[in-house]
């Protein structure tokens, strides 16, 4: 009887160690599976975070809006690049020039008015309005205020309207935060030219790199950064406009000399996107008058010098 016992013990753990098999085999790929799809998952996260890094470091550029990557446009950008430097020679004091018009891409016409007025507070900085050779007498921010702890710097005529206006966001609950604020020439340069030799690498020519550098990192000499009078907060995507930051600043912005420089439907006249993050000084009395004639900074020199 035990001898028969045995047999069929030994034949159910035969069968039943036959049996154990698929479902072994069955959760070893099911678990690779999970595996796999966890080290997925982790490459993704990771890549996303560095690409949201590094639209925060320095992607406060200005981008242009011409996107021509086609060598038949490079003549055009270089019409353009002429148009500019001819200009410069007029940053520093009042013109009366006509406004002219810079064909982009596609037939989207760019209207970019050419002259300065003698308020400092006014100064232009675009493609056709060079600024060359400026250095403004900037302050430290304060390291409270910007991103990473980073300690960003703005014209010293500026910091005390600035610090007030992020105070005042934080009595309403709002934490202000500067991504970006004065960059030197030299800086803007070093930008500039990283983004031209990106793209030499990817095989364009030097006319065609220079074109396509400029619709993401603003040529120097052009963008406000230069001036020392602007400063980019919290986010660098146009998705992010109602965030709660974005919208108190655009309600309040004014109040404390600041404008939205690149506002929405005015990229006819700057050459630049809508950027709701990017806040140029321009006193309180300007910023009140500009947004009460829903003007952009080119529309409102203009303006000025008509009405002088």
């Amino acid at each position: 009887m035990s001898r028969y016992n045995n047999q069929i013990n030994r034949r159910y753990n035969q069968q039943y160690s036959v049996n154990k098999k698929p479902y072994f085999v069955v959760t070893c790929v099911a678990l690779v599976i999970m595996i796999i799809l966890l080290i997925c998952a982790i490459a993704v996260t990771r890549s996303e975070y560095k690409k949201s890094q590094t639209l925060l470091v320095d992607s406060s550029s200005e981008v242009v809006i011409d996107d021509s990557s086609a060598e038949n446009n490079s003549s055009a950008a270089g019409n353009t690049s002429n148009s500019s430097q001819s200009s410069s020679s007029k940053n520093d004091s009042a013109t009366s020039s006509k406004p002219q018009s810079i064909e982009v891409i596609d037939g989207y016409s760019v209207y970019n008015f050419v002259g300065q007025s003698s308020d400092w507070r006014l100064k232009l900085s675009n493609r056709l309005n060079v600024i060359n050779n400026y250095t403004p007498s900037t302050k430290y921010i304060g390291s409270q205020y910007c991103q990473n702890n980073d300690n960003y710097q703005i014209d010293e005529r500026v910091y005390d309207d600035l610090i007030a206006m992020i105070e005042a966001a934080k009595e309403d609950g709002v934490k202000l935060i500067s991504v970006s604020a004065y960059r030197s020439y030299s800086k803007q340069q070093s930008l500039y030219n990283n983004k031209v030799n990106y793209y030499l690498k990817q095989g364009y020519s030097q006319k065609g790199a220079e074109n396509k550098a400029s619709t993401i990192v603003a040529i120097p000499g052009t963008s406000d950064h230069n001036l020392g009078l602007a400063v980019d907060f919290n986010y660098l995507e146009q998705r992010y406009e109602n965030k709660p930051e974005l919208v108190w600043l655009k309600e309040h912005a004014e109040e404390y000399g600041f404008v939205m420089r690149y506002a929405k439907d005015k990229e006819n006249y700057t050459g630049v996107i809508y950027e709701p993050w990017h806040y140029r000084y321009v006193g309180k009395d300007h910023a009140k008058k500009m947004n009460q004639l829903n003007m952009c900074l080119e529309e409102y020199v203009e303006y000025l010098q008509k009405n002088s």
